[in-house]
């Protein structure tokens, strides 16, 4: 580092404080500084030595040129023999009141200097002040410290008159600036607000264009749906009538007849595809997708897919598909059947599109994330393609293009969907090598859990009962054959149905509309209900009487359908528009069968336990009694029973406690207390958390007793029927 003192002035009396002023400002503008940074400088100087002669008697001001790196600094040093600062971290804090001003000179400096630095004792204070100089010099600073001392010598120095006019001469100038200044900002603040204006207007012109769009987005979504169902209808049928012919239901055909089926039956697929796809879009841009939550176990997923595409990878066998499962099972909170749908859509590219090699689908877990891959030894994507894949209807041209069918909208609407689920998707792919989607999803994926019928309600609970022997709803000369409900508007479809039941145990009753299916309901029992969509089963189910003896299970056949608007809690069943003769007979065999469903009453009260068995056994359930908690948990090892009617006042167990165990051997769900008790808020809290539901004992005579008890059996049917 490099200095040269330039002048010093001593501090002997008031006018020698104008003197420092003066010096300070003619150093200055010798080393280069403007006039606003000269009058800054000479007013911090003005300031420290008239703290120097009021507070200590005098002292010395002394200018130095120093050279630190690249910069050149101005310092000012102030040193004083007085009693020192008392109260200088107060000071400097801007908080200590002086009526004398004492301190406000520090605290410009301070801001009005690149560097300040004040030491204080009871031998004196050395206040010490820089500034950088606009440019560094090429000189040494010898040589320009020279120059300046030599240049100061020449100014004439002035009297305090005289320097009390430059300082209101400085004052004025500087108030000049500071109006110029204002009507800048002033002009400036106008100009802001005109452009806000104009900004807001813009705002409001995108509103209405905003607006604009989404009755289009509407209308088109409106229009989509509309057609497609009206294309539905005759599709489904089509496939039916063309699938029973292959199926040699009417007798042989030809090979040229067969041939020509079958290309009938692969058109109305590709087209029915295509419909399936947009309505799916509509929906989507429309907002209407809800989603439905439920626990997904991602092994058992993949044992699915790897089912439902073995045809696929049939069709070309030079290529392997591969499914990675996680080592240890996986459980997510997800849609499964928009999660199934984003896979199948991303698998099935990848099979299309790659002639040879490998499609190696995984999972894996990171964190609170799941990630799912899908990656192909394909023909890969080119770079200026993969932005835009994702864009409704685009398809990139390739040599495989003429061999595989597709509408452009699989990774539109799988992007919409992952959306949905709380996730992203991402693709990095090679021409010649392959691609890789890849999508982050979260363990839970938002949204609600699965609706839960509302309890008390008689219509609901009246429609969804317990599982009844087929036989009790039939008469005797027709005990082998299960009665199955058929409804649907269109004749060809009610027969495509009556023809798939023949040569099986079940016996098709048709119905072209609702009012036709309730006129059928009140002459015959049936042990199951399909029909096309869940309005129709919602109106079937209303008419049913609360605890008849067979209350039929629900089969919605629709492409769009899922458990929404509360069909969780009447639907059994979701079919495809148009299911095949094998698919259909598998679901009504497993919702009509009669499965071993044993419903547990643990009472002391012998009379309790009787009013609930007579009324649990108008639904032919298996119904076991206990009396103690012990004879209770051993019923439950022994017979795993799958629903548990609980009064939680027991002479050998104390009510949370047994609630307590229950709930560690029961399977969720399963446990409904049942109890005349009166319990407190924090009971009930506390009981609501453990078991499913809570139920009020009463009489079988009483509607709404015997309501919730149907609900819960209604409950557990489902779960009995799921598991």
């Amino acid at each position: 580092m490099n200095s040269a003192v330039l002048l010093s002035v001593e501090l002997r009396n008031e006018s020698h404080i104008v003197l420092a002023r003066r010096r300070a400002r003619d150093t200055a503008g010798l080393l280069g500084f403007d006039q606003q940074d000269c009058v800054r400088i000479a007013t911090t100087v003005s300031e420290i030595a008239r703290n120097a002669w009021r507070y200590a008697g005098g002292g010395r001001v002394e200018f130095s040129l120093l050279r630190e790196g690249e910069h050149d600094i101005l310092e000012i040093t102030v040193r004083d023999q007085g009693p020192g600062i008392a109260n200088l971290k107060e000071i400097l804090d801007g908080r200590y009141k002086s009526t004398t001003g004492m301190g406000l000179g520090l605290l410009s400096g301070r801001r009005l200097m690149h560097r300040f630095d004040v030491k204080t004792s009871s031998q004196g204070t050395v206040v010490r002040v820089g500034k950088f100089l606009p440019r560094r010099f090429a000189d040494p600073v010898p040589a320009v410290a020279s120059r300046v001392s030599e240049a100061l010598v020449k100014i004439r120095t002035t009297d305090a008159v005289a320097e009390m006019e430059e300082q209101n001469r400085e004052l004025l100038q500087t108030l000049s600036n500071l109006e110029k200044s204002q009507s800048e900002l002033s002009q400036l603040n106008r100009e802001l607000e005109e452009t806000n204006r104009g900004v807001v207007a813009l705002y409001a012109e995108l509103d209405d264009r905003a607006q604009e769009i989404q009755k289009v987005v509407e209308l088109k979504s409106r229009f989509l749906s509309n057609i497609t169902h009206v294309f539905r209808t005759p599709l489904n049928s089509i496939i039916g009538l063309s699938r029973m012919l292959l199926e040699r239901i009417d007798g042989e055909l030809s090979v040229e007849q067969e041939k020509q089926t079958r290309f009938i039956n692969r058109a109305a697929r590709d087209l029915s595809d295509l419909v399936n796809d947009l309505l799916d879009l509509a929906k989507a841009d429309a907002g209407k997708v809800e989603l439905m939550p439920v626990p997904v176990s991602v092994n058992e997923l993949f044992a699915t897919l790897r089912g439902m595409l073995r045809p696929l990878v049939e069709q070309n066998t030079t290529v392997a598909l591969v499914f990675d499962e996680p080592q240890v099972p996986v459980e997510m909170i997800c849609d499964e059947r928009k999660l199934s749908q984003i896979l199948r859509n991303l698998i099935s590219n990848a099979l299309k599109y790659t002639p040879h090699g490998e499609v190696n689908v995984s999972a894996r877990v990171t964190g609170s994330r799941i990630v799912f891959c899908v990656r192909d030894t394909g023909i890969g994507i080119p770079e200026e393609h993969q932005d835009k894949i994702f864009e409704e209807f685009y398809q990139v041209r390739n040599p495989l293009q003429q061999k595989t069918k597709g509408t452009g909208l699989g990774l539109a609407l799988s992007r919409r969907l992952v959306d949905l689920l709380g996730g992203t998707i991402s693709l990095q792919s090679s021409v010649g090598i392959g691609s890789a989607f890849t999508i982050n999803l979260p363990l839970s994926s938002p949204g609600s859990t699965p609706p839960i019928p509302v309890a008390g309600n008689v219509t609901t609970a009246a429609t969804a009962a317990v599982e009844a022997e087929p036989a009790a709803a039939v008469p005797a000369e027709k005990e082998t054959i299960v009665l199955v409900l058929f409804v649907d508007n269109r004749v060809d479809t009610l027969f495509s149905y009556e023809r798939m039941l023949e040569h099986t145990p079940f016996k098709a009753v048709l119905a072209r509309d609702t009012q036709e299916a309730l006129a059928i309901l009140k002459r015959v029992s049936v042990s199951a209900i399909v029909t096309p969509s869940y309005p129709i089963a919602q109106t079937l189910a209303a008419a049913l009487p609360p605890s008849p003896a067979l209350i039929p299970s629900f089969i919605v056949t629709s492409d769009e359908t899922s458990a929404d608007d509360g069909s969780a809690g009447l639907i059994d069943a979701f079919l495809p528009a148009s299911p095949d003769a094998t698919h259909l007979v598998q679901t009504l065999h497993r919702l009509t069968s009669h499965a071993r469903f044993i419903a547990l009453v643990v009472d002391d009260n012998p009379e309790a336990r009787q009013h609930l068995r007579a009324l649990l056994e108008e639904f032919h359930l298996n119904v076991v009694e206990a009396d103690t908690a012990a004879q209770a948990l051993a019923l439950i090892k022994d017979q795993k029973p799958s629903l548990v009617f609980a009064d939680i006042v027991l002479p050998d167990s104390s009510g949370i406690q047994f609630v307590s165990h229950l709930k560690e051997v029961v399977e969720d769900g399963a446990l409904v207390i049942h109890s005349s008790q009166v319990f407190t808020e924090e009971e009930r809290e506390f009981l609501k958390e453990q078991a499913a539901a809570l139920v009020r004992k009463g009489p079988p005579s009483d509607s709404s007793y015997r309501t919730a008890i149907i609900h819960e059996l209604a409950r557990a049917r489902r779960r009995h029927l799921r598991a």
